[in-house]
């Protein structure tokens, strides 16, 4: 990876300059680079946007809640549960595999850029 960066300094460099032959010349070292490397930007925006809809359901959710006067939600007991019953076990299952979901895309997004540094 260092090599990428200093690729990617010089070719900054080249820019600041207005050299677009030297610009250019960079820019293709570094696609040789990425290719011969197996590296793709894009993949590492697999795992967020597979997490996409849980994210923008969960704000949306917390949104609502947020707007709606829900007694259970000011003087509720752990975790907002104020009379426990079926509906709100799925309300709170919901949030809680989104949370798990969360976690989980951190850590797997983690180990495999420490797998994929340590390959460099």
């Amino acid at each position: 990876m260092p090599q990428l960066q200093a690729l990617q300094l010089k070719m900054t460099e080249a820019r600041q300059l207005d050299n677009a032959i030297d610009s250019a010349r960079y820019a293709k070292e570094m696609i040789v680079f990425m290719k011969e490397r197996d590296v793709n930007p894009l993949k590492n925006m697999i795992v967020p946007l597979a997490q996409a809809p849980l994210f923008i359901t969960f704000f949306m959710t917390l949104r609502a809640m947020a707007n709606t006067p829900v007694e259970s939600m000011r003087n509720g007991l752990l975790f907002f549960v104020y009379e426990f019953d079926y509906n709100r076990f799925h309300f709170l299952a919901a949030h809680y595999i989104t949370s798990a979901t969360l976690y989980l895309t951190i850590e797997i997004d983690t180990a495999s850029a420490h797998l994929s540094a340590q390959n460099m």
